[in-house]
């Protein structure tokens, strides 16, 4: 299940910016576009982590980011790891790492659940993996 959501990243000395990122049950890691942090934040991974596609069409992640913080709704969070990935549909893509932490009175092993702001409740079986 995908969701979309308003998210600030907090980075000092630098003016906060706002994001859309995906919430996505099946993604195993945090991702997001390498403009979206500064030059000074990413980590070049040695050696590289590759992703294959559904034709094994391969690309590479390349950098990483540790301890960046994130806001959403009233709960501001540290993100271990983000990746940076151009291949995602929207600028941030946070997936079960994130989820877990967020929320993690409501994930079990097969399902996910969680209340927004407005006392909605959201929830999906998660992605087999």
């Amino acid at each position: 299940m995908k969701i979309y959501i308003l998210a600030k990243i907090i980075v000092e000395n630098y003016y906060n910016r706002y994001y859309t990122p995906m919430l996505d049950t099946g993604a195993e890691a945090n991702m997001c576009k390498h403009n979206c942090l500064p030059d000074e934040k990413w980590e070049k991974l040695k050696p590289p982590i590759v992703v294959t596609g559904f034709n094994n069409e391969g690309s590479m992640i390349t950098y990483k980011a540790k301890n960046i913080k994130l806001q959403i709704w009233d709960k501001i969070l540290t993100i271990e790891d983000i990746y940076s990935y151009e291949f995602i549909n929207k600028d941030m893509l946070l997936g079960m790492p994130f989820l877990e932490k967020l929320y993690p009175h409501i994930i079990t092993k097969t399902h996910w659940w969680f209340t927004t702001p407005c006392k909605q409740k959201i929830g999906a079986k998660k992605s087999k993996q």
